[in-house]
């Protein structure tokens, strides 16, 4: 509470954002090195100068993500107003930081193929940031629907799909899928729940609580989200296809699935035959292949 009421929330989240990193004469961060016509000699102190810039947008994603999930009353200050200022041209924008989140996000999006260990750790942090502020928080997953943000979640599934033996990838894509399955789980437990007076406040049009979870359902449900489901089921390494069946409860009723009996009977011989695996250890994901197998 001291750390919000002195600044801190606000001056780390100012930090999100990319251009308080950057001056005149100095290239943004996430500029395409290969875009432009500086010397080799310039690239090395740019590309340091970028990893330095990441590393602290990462650790303040971090801490911003901290605090919001370990104490439920702080869960608001993701969408709290905030001034970003850059001094060298005199500029304000108002913000906050579920935005910058999902901005960043979206940004480091288009660096996978200059892909560093900064840049890995940056999304990593923006991940587990965004998850605190969207479980538990309506508002806030309404919000991010309307800016497209499962839109932006469903573009890295697929960039991060085109590197799936990378360990960064799997992680990602299990991190994503867990974080749509809870909030997918969320909406259909709030439809019967009223808004607090608060987020009635703070909605600024008149959209009723089912009509703004329905919506909010559907982005995480498209057929972007629902084709992925299935393909990491039926070609993803182990690891995903166990996250991918983990969401099977959450998707079930959004997601039409004609192959899904074919692809969960495939995936349930092929783990039955491999020795290496210990049947207690996915006995949930057992379960479920026999439940969704069962309904047919």
């Amino acid at each position: 509470r001291d750390f919000h009421t002195l600044g801190g929330w606000n001056l780390l989240v100012t930090m999100l954002a990319e251009k308080v990193h950057s001056s005149p004469g100095t290239m943004t961060p996430n500029r395409n090195l290969n875009d432009t016509d500086i010397s080799d000699a310039a690239t090395v102190p740019m590309e340091h100068f970028a990893s330095s810039v990441q590393m602290v947008q990462a650790h303040a994603a971090w801490v911003l993500g901290t605090a919001v999930k370990n104490t439920g009353e702080f869960i608001p200050w993701a969408l709290e107003s905030v001034v970003v200022e850059t001094k060298h041209d005199n500029s304000r924008q108002e913000s906050n930081a579920l935005e910058l989140v999902h901005q960043t996000l979206q940004s480091s999006l288009s660096q996978e193929k200059l892909r560093t260990k900064s840049l890995e750790l940056l999304q990593q942090k923006l991940v587990y940031a965004l998850g605190s502020f969207l479980r538990g928080n309506p508002l806030a997953q309404f919000q991010f629907a309307q800016q497209q943000g499962p839109v932006m979640l469903a573009r890295s599934l697929e960039l991060w799909t085109n590197d799936e033996t990378s360990k960064h990838s799997i992680k990602m894509m299990q991190r994503v899928i867990s974080m749509a399955s809870d909030i997918l789980l969320e909406l259909r437990q709030q439809q019967t729940e009223p808004l607090g007076v608060s987020e009635e406040q703070s909605i600024s049009s008149t959209i009723p609580r089912d009509q703004m979870n329905q919506i909010t359902l559907e982005a995480f449900s498209d057929t972007t989200w629902c084709h992925f489901i299935l393909q990491a089921l039926e070609s993803g390494p182990r690891a995903l296809q166990s996250s991918a069946l983990n969401s099977l409860p959450s998707f079930e009723g959004n997601c039409q699935w004609d192959a899904l009996p074919r692809v969960l009977a495939t995936v349930k011989n092929e783990w039955l035959r491999d020795t290496t695996i210990d049947a207690e250890d996915f006995s949930d994901q057992y379960e479920i292949m026999d439940k969704f197998l069962g309904q047919q």
